[in-house]
């Protein structure tokens, strides 16, 4: 990643393993000349199982006749 520049905004972009289920904890630590350039994020969450999709055959419509 490049120096931001004095007065300038950037995005920092952070990915983990989105196959591993289950809680993550995740500490980066973001270092700088500013006056406490030192910082760290915690970032925490969890990994839900994908939800399965199943196939549906569509229902037919029937008639319905009364005979009396």
């Amino acid at each position: 990643m490049n120096p931001i520049k004095k007065k300038k905004k950037d995005f920092i972009e952070i990915k983990y393993n989105t196959r591993k289920i289950g809680n993550f904890d995740k500490r980066i630590t973001i270092i700088s000349n500013a006056q406490n350039g030192e910082i760290t994020l915690k970032i925490k969450g969890k990994i839900l199982p994908a939800v399965q999709k199943f196939n549906v055959a569509p229902v037919k419509k029937q008639s319905i006749i009364n005979i009396k």
